[in-house]
């Protein structure tokens, strides 16, 4: 299951926006193929943040990264060229699921109440020690 979709793509940005990313008119339509590759490598970098926090791929896709996928795959089809407001949606998306990521932002119910806590390691302290500096000394 795929992230975003390019029917997420047109909904948002408008199909004519999509051929011109893609290198092709509006009569011939969108470079399928190459809004399929932008939404998978889009996919790949959004799971390298959430999957520090979360099993991925996440089943089902919450709203959040829906929109997180879409502003990063839009970027990736910018190629070289990125407009400044897709170079700040990117930028914007990048900072939300890193939110995500850190805990600071949620992606809410069910995947929060699911997720790991974060253990702190405990130091024990005592007379258990098997080393010690006249111990190591006799080798």
């Amino acid at each position: 299951m795929s992230y975003a979709s390019i029917d997420d793509l047109a909904a948002r940005y408008g199909t004519e926006e999509l051929c011109h990313l893609t290198g092709r008119t509006p009569e011939q339509g969108p470079d399928i193929a190459a809004v399929e590759r932008a939404l998978a490598d889009a996919e790949a970098e959004v799971n390298s943040y959430l999957g520090t926090r979360y099993a991925v791929p996440l089943d089902p896709v919450p709203a959040i990264v829906r929109s997180i996928t879409a502003d990063v795959a839009r970027y990736k089809l910018s190629d070289d060229r990125p407009l400044d407001e897709v170079k700040a949606r990117y930028s914007q998306a990048i900072l939300r699921v890193m939110d995500i990521a850190s805990g600071k932002a949620t992606l809410g119910a069910p995947w929060d109440s699911a997720a790991p806590s974060v253990a702190f390691a405990s130091t024990k302290r005592g007379a258990d020690r098997t080393f010690s500096t006249d111990s190591l000394w006799d080798y």
